[in-house]
């Protein structure tokens, strides 16, 4: 049975090149950060006071909130990690992303926010509700979802000048596998659930 608030069982810290370099990628691309660039290049793209202001508001309320939670719950030892290798652990932490990302998403509906940045408040809701409900049974990968969202993000800011961003989504899943963080098919899993919700609201923004 998986400790809830012990990290004896946390896969072994390998310290090869490889190794040292798939934690690097998996610290870089994590779902706070990626979450957070996308809502740079968001109001960058719009680039008006109100996307700014919108911006600074998910940063703080639906982003930061979250991280600083598990950062608490990882040093009161509620969670093993701050990746929450546990599946039984990361249900609070969801509840709470969705709580947060679902209320932004409502503020910024009734206040009328550029509607690129409610898609984007939608997707990062829709893709946690995700998470949670597939995490009931089985655990599949966040990092693999955030970036998989973020591919479909700068496409559809970039277009094809974007499709470098392509190779996002392989190099996060070989640092996932390789870190026994997740299976293979755990990491193929949430990529699917990222490119998914985003194509589903990117298509109508």
């Amino acid at each position: 049975m998986e400790s809830c608030v012990s990290n004896q069982n946390l896969p072994a810290v390998v310290k090869t090149p490889k190794h040292r370099i798939a934690r690097w990628i998996s610290r870089i691309i994590s779902p706070p950060i990626i979450a957070s660039l996308s809502a740079i290049l968001i109001a960058a793209t719009i680039n008006t006071p109100n996307a700014w202001f919108w911006a600074a508001f998910q940063l703080f309320f639906a982003i930061l909130g979250p991280v600083i939670l598990i950062l608490v719950m990882v040093r009161t030892g509620k969670l093993s990690d701050f990746d929450i290798y546990f599946r039984q652990q990361r249900h609070i932490p969801y509840l709470v992303i969705m709580a947060c990302s679902g209320i932004s998403t409502i503020v910024m509906l009734i206040a009328s926010a550029p509607l690129l940045q409610i898609g984007f408040a939608l997707v990062g809701f829709l893709q946690t509700i995700g998470l949670f409900v597939i995490n009931i049974r089985w655990k599949i990968s966040a990092h693999s979802a955030s970036s998989a969202s973020f591919t479909i993000l700068m496409l559809y800011l970039n277009g094809a000048n974007a499709i470098a961003s392509l190779f996002m989504v392989p190099l996060i899943v070989w640092s996932r596998v390789l870190l026994k963080r997740h299976t293979f098919w755990q990491t193929i899993a949430g990529s699917a659930l990222g490119f998914s919700t985003a194509l589903s609201l990117f298509l109508v923004v």
